[in-house]
């Protein structure tokens, strides 16, 4: 069983570069240290993931499966916390809503607390009005 995730990182790394110096500058660690890592992930899933040759390394079959796994995993992970930052952006601060008195209270009033729903700590000022608002001179 895998007992560190930044095995994991590593792999992917070495794996989408093909070579071990590559993901050492990108990881910012020396190439023994990572050969290590590598290795004792290797050890730990008791199968080899790289075939290395003198022009570089590839994927075993199992190095693909793995690859293919982290990758997903690494992209489901990066959308989860882009998703995360932007409910903290949208959970701040102030929205300001201006609209005609009939659209504001036939359409919007409903749709605004599912929106709010959503976005409870966002503190949203509805304006119905039917005159024009100067949006350049902070009417709104």
């Amino acid at each position: 069983m895998l007992k560190n995730w930044d095995q994991l990182r590593f792999f992917y790394y070495v794996a989408k570069s093909s070579s071990l110096s590559k993901a050492t500058d990108i990881l910012g660690i020396t190439q023994p240290a990572l050969s290590r890592q590598i290795s004792n992930l290797e050890e730990a899933l008791n199968t080899k993931l790289f075939i290395r040759h003198s022009r570089g390394i590839d994927l075993t079959e199992k190095g693909e499966y793995l690859f293919k796994a982290v990758t997903e995993m690494n992209s489901k992970l990066m959308f989860a916390t882009s998703h995360i930052s932007e409910d903290d952006d949208l959970n701040l601060g102030s929205l300001t809503i201006t609209a005609t008195p009939d659209f504001g209270t036939m359409y919007l009033m409903h749709k605004i607390k599912l929106f709010n729903d959503l976005y409870p700590k966002l503190k949203i000022k509805m304006i119905f009005t039917s005159e024009e608002i100067d949006l350049s001179l902070g009417e709104a």
